[in-house]
């Protein structure tokens, strides 16, 4: 039974593989139904060129963003720094 099953099973394999394999027919078919590959190159070119611009973009910007996110902080440590001496003046000026 099981030698008979694994007959079965490679016959399978085969018939698929006869049936799913490409040929060399049908690789013509499927460049010849296909825009040229020129064609394909130049559109996936244009495409990777915006993709590239719209990245630096996007660096620049998150720069630019973490730049300004920097100064603020710099600032808010310099109000605390400040809030802080006014408020030993004052303690210091109850005792």
């Amino acid at each position: 039974m099981r030698y008979t099953a694994s007959l079965f099973l490679s016959d399978q394999r085969l018939v698929y593989e006869v049936l799913h394999k490409p040929t060399d027919v049908t690789l013509a078919l499927s460049v010849a139904s296909t825009p040229s590959v020129q064609e394909e190159i130049a559109a996936k070119t244009a495409r990777l060129q915006r993709m590239a611009a719209a990245t630096e973009t996007a660096r620049h910007q998150a720069a630019g963003l973490a730049a300004e996110c920097q100064a603020e902080r710099e600032r808010l440590l310099e109000d605390i720094r400040r809030l802080n001496a006014q408020m030993k003046q004052k303690v210091s000026g109850w005792v």
